[in-house]
């Protein structure tokens, strides 16, 4: 007679799902909470974690903290069945990777019988295999009532195959096995067993069980107001968009510290997990659900400022911190300081899904921002009195994650400022903070790695001890610092920059005198000094170590573009409009000659060397994998600028009276364009000889084909940030308005993309 189905589910998981077998269970268990390497929620809680992280679902999974192995490889198997074990079952001593179980009801001790039932998920996560050839009970022993049931039909399945999903070959009940095996492989999408059990488990690190997305709507319950119709997203969107976060945007802006991520952690300020999402699914093209949850997130915050969270906290005395912050924990009205830096991470994280957008009232809302995430870095100190940040890896990465938002703060405003023509809200000479640490501590996937990498690591230096030995020409080495640290020292530089040149009171002038210029000069000189040092600097668009090295020389390449070349208020990207933007560009002012600008001209010729020798269709569809946004901007200058600097030469009085290095810089820009046209279906018959003369028409064809190749790369990119097309559109634009004072024969022969 067929069982009947009761609907009933007696076997739960620690992670909140329930099952109607037991052999369910012990699926689920060996797919998502077995062999698992080390991760936030496999290592000692902190006061600072939340006793609602239950699982390991949905946190850091990129690789181990060590080197363990499946516990279901071969090389255990035959080492098991050659060499038995002892029959006194091992008592498990806690360990670094032991699992952290916030749970009650868990903790009881079970009874004999359960007890029995679980010793083989037991000798799997000691490294040991029950099912091949270990005999507990001896051949003399009685084997307990309903043992032999969960032992006697052991699978000896490959890793990645299920157990008890053998069917047999032959025999009268095959169509009762049959039956029973493909009920066991059809996904139960109600308790979040959605994978198809005939084949090994999707690899998502950054999975979200149900649980834990029931358990963040929780959370927004208390802003039901302020959300309206907002519907969060399924779990495997929230697992997609999370992932895409990491891909598309950790790397470049690493401030989130996502080996201690969780979703359940962020009970006091779930804004921070919705802009993560919304960037997430800007990364993954889901553009209309990125908008909904970046409205959520905005409302979030805006809840806030109605209801004066993000009021002004009184200072307190340093001698008295402690007492401060329990009483700041204890306000109604305001967050609590941890909970007020999650909030300034969601702030900026809306900030930048805002900024690139090509809906222009996203981008004046962008703009809403500034003072508030500039106040709110105010408000949490800028300074810092210890010398170090502790040994407890939890405590460490939340100091560290906080230190970090409060600098990439600063670089994304000064960004602004760079793209916007807008002035900086935030200075430099502010900033009293320590510099990040380097990129092996913040990557470490847990407390040994992190302690084995910092030992290996160089001293941390401050914001300040790290800048003034490059504006003041100082005798003694500079102290290097990490890939963050560079970069946001660089963005300082920038910003001295920007501010210089609004100080000039006549826009129309020359700009600089020749001794600013000699002495920002000798800062970046400096810089790329320090840059060479440091021992995690490399240019590898692969490497999550190289993305902000490579995003920093690029700014590098600005920085000296911009000491002798710049736009000013004819820097129209605020616009939107690539018609605007190209026009106002074309009506800039072009640099003057001489040999002050040769570092400026070399940079620009590098910004376009780089992608063609990478391949420029190649970086136009892979590029939103590799480059962060910045290389845009700079690219974009680089191009007009080293354009513009070609018609000069090409209109000047006698070509042939130019300079050998500017003649070395035109031929190596002939090569590399070559090399370019070369690679390009529709501009092979543009090639020029490498051994002909230089004359103002080839210069003109080459100032030319400088923007078309950009043009190319950005206006076809395969980028989630609108922003990035628009800049390739307006270089499109632009080099329309070079065919048009070119001449008939140059727009022939250059062609059209």
């Amino acid at each position: 007679e067929p069982a009947v189905d009761t609907k009933e589910k007696p076997y739960g998981c620690h992670c909140g799902q329930s099952f109607a077998r037991r052999d369910l269970l012990t699926r689920h268990e060996r797919l998502y909470h077995s062999a698992a390497p080390e991760t936030y929620m496999a290592t000692p809680a902190s006061p600072l974690d939340s006793a609602l992280n239950l699982s390991t679902a949905g946190v850091w999974l990129p690789g181990g903290d060590g080197s363990s192995t499946s516990s279901h490889s071969e090389p255990q198997r035959s080492t098991i069945a050659n060499n038995p074990p002892s029959r006194m079952l091992p008592v498990p001593t806690p360990t670094e990777s032991s699992t952290f179980i916030a749970n009650a009801e868990l903790l009881d001790p079970p009874s004999p019988m359960e007890a029995m039932l679980d010793i083989s998920d037991f000798f799997d996560s000691v490294g040991l295999d029950f099912e091949y050839g270990f005999d507990f009970f001896g051949p003399g022993d009685d084997v307990p009532a309903g043992l032999s049931s969960a032992t006697e039909n052991v699978s000896t399945s490959e890793p990645g195959q299920q157990e008890n999903n053998e069917i047999p070959n032959s025999g009268s009940n095959l169509e009762e096995a049959l039956a029973e095996h493909l009920c066991k492989c059809i996904p139960d999408g109600d308790t979040g067993e959605d994978d198809f059990c005939e084949l090994k488990p999707i690899s998502q690190p950054w999975k979200v069980n149900e649980a834990q997305r029931l358990m963040f709507q929780e959370y927004l319950k208390s802003y039901a107001s302020c959300l309206e119709s907002f519907k969060l997203p399924s779990r495997l969107s929230m697992s997609r968009y999370i992932a895409g976060f990491v891909d598309g945007y950790s790397n470049h802006h690493p401030f989130i510290h996502m080996p201690t991520f969780c979703v359940t952690k962020y009970h006091d300020s779930p804004e921070l997990v919705l802009a993560m999402m919304a960037i997430g699914a800007q990364f993954r093209y889901e553009s209309r659900n990125g908008a909904a949850l970046y409205r959520a997130g905005r409302a979030i915050i805006l809840h806030r400022l109605k209801s004066g969270q993000f009021s002004v906290q009184p200072a307190a005395p340093a001698v008295d911190q402690e007492s401060f912050l329990a009483a700041a924990n204890t306000e109604t009205d305001c967050q609590s300081p941890s909970a007020r830096m999650e909030s300034i991470k969601g702030i900026l994280l809306l900030a930048t899904f805002a900024t690139w957008q090509q809906d222009r009232s996203l981008v004046r809302e962008s703009f809403e921002y500034q003072g508030l995430l500039a106040r709110c870095i105010r408000d949490s100190v800028l300074t810092e009195t210890l010398a170090n940040d502790g040994n407890d890896w939890h405590v460490w990465a939340k100091t560290e994650s906080d230190r970090r938002v409060k600098l990439a703060s600063f670089c994304f405003l000064n960004l602004q400022s760079l793209v916007f023509n807008v002035p900086p809200v935030l200075l430099g000479n502010e900033i009293f903070l320590r510099l990040p640490v380097t990129c092996d501590e913040w990557l470490a996937p847990g407390p040994s790695r992190w302690r084995e990498a910092r030992s290996k690591a160089t001293p941390v230096i401050s914001f300040q001890e790290g800048f003034v030995p490059l504006i003041h020409n100082r005798p003694g080495k500079i102290p290097a610092t990490s890939p963050f640290g560079n970069f946001v020292l660089m963005h300082a530089l920038l910003q001295r920059l920007i501010v210089s040149r609004q100080l000039c009171l006549d826009p129309q002038g020359p700009g600089l005198s020749p001794h600013e210029v000699a002495k920002f000069e000798l800062s970046l000189h400096r810089w790329r000094e320090q840059w060479c040092k440091a021992p995690e600097s490399v240019l590898d668009i692969r490497n999550t170590k190289g993305s902000l090295s490579w995003t920093a020389t690029s700014l590098l390449g600005l920085a000296h573009i911009r000491l002798h070349f710049d736009l000013g208020n004819k820097r129209q990207i605020y616009s939107g409009n690539p018609q605007s933007i190209a026009a106002a560009a074309f009506e800039a002012r072009p640099p003057e000659r001489g040999l002050r600008l040769v570092f400026a001209l070399l940079h620009a010729v590098h910004a376009l060397n780089i992608p063609v020798q990478l391949g420029i269709d190649y970086l136009a569809n892979c590029q939103a994998f590799f480059w962060s946004l910045q290389h845009s901007f700079c690219s974009f200058e680089a191009a007009v600028f080293l354009s513009k600097w070609l018609l000069v030469l090409a209109d000047g009085p006698d070509v042939g009276s130019m300079h050998f290095k500017e003649r070395q810089i035109i031929r190596w820009l002939e090569f590399i364009v070559n090399e370019a046209l070369a690679s390009v279906d529709e501009m092979q018959d543009a090639l020029q000889s490498p051994d002909s003369p230089i004359t103002a028409h080839s210069l003109r064809f080459l100032g030319n084909m400088v923007i078309k190749l950009f043009a190319k790369m950005f206006q076809r990119c395969n980028s989630a940030w609108p922003i990035m097309r628009i800049v390739g559109e307006s270089l499109h634009e632009y080099s329309k308005l070079l065919d048009g004072i070119s001449g008939p024969d140059s727009s022939t022969s250059t062609g059209s993309f």
